[in-house]
């Protein structure tokens, strides 16, 4: 499941349908799925298209997120929960990741981690670090980043199991680190 945060929200069926349709086109359907980004019913299907398609959606998501402030918890979701992406994304996300909120951040370390760990851990050390000791939202994100990053040197492996103690952040910790 996606890391959609905000708990359970009426949503529109029919709109809901109409995106599982149009993320099954595949590729082509893009362009209309970054046009919907802007409308709270077709959130939550949004993230779950975007991710089905996967890193194919890359290029226009991270052109959205470079146009604008709006709307980024379901573009940086989506690029949080697919596969690696390419490597060409990786200056992209994390640029994005030292100029967005929190949540914005912590999603597109995520998402570079898959693609560098090491470039990722030097870059983001601290804030992962620093993260660990907040609220639990940015517990859970950093172990998650952290997890993806996996277990790149000592200090890492310890803050990792560390955040494994923890019963609500471990949950969000299955990648890489139980390599």
């Amino acid at each position: 499941m996606a890391d959609v945060p905000g708990g359970p929200v009426e949503r529109n069926p029919e709109a809901q349908a109409a995106l599982d349709d149009l993320s099954a086109i595949g590729p082509r359907a893009i362009p209309a799925m970054i046009a919907a980004l802007n409308d709270r019913d077709c959130s939550d299907g949004l993230c779950h298209g975007f991710i089905r398609i996967g890193p194919k959606a890359a290029p226009a998501l991270l052109d959205y997120l470079r146009r604008t402030d709006e709307s980024r918890r379901i573009a940086t979701a989506a690029l949080a929960n697919m596969a690696p992406l390419p490597p060409e994304h990786l200056e992209t996300l994390l640029g994005l990741a030292q100029t967005g909120d929190t949540l914005t951040r912590d999603r597109c370390i995520v998402a570079a981690a898959k693609i560098d760990p090491d470039a990722t851990a030097k870059r983001f050390a601290g804030i992962l670090r620093e993260n660990l000791q907040g609220t639990l939202h940015e517990r859970i994100r950093a172990a998650m980043a952290l997890d993806a990053i996996g277990p790149v040197n000592a200090p890492f492996r310890t803050l990792i199991e560390q955040a494994r103690q923890d019963p609500r952040i471990a949950p969000y910790i299955h990648g890489k680190s139980h390599r």
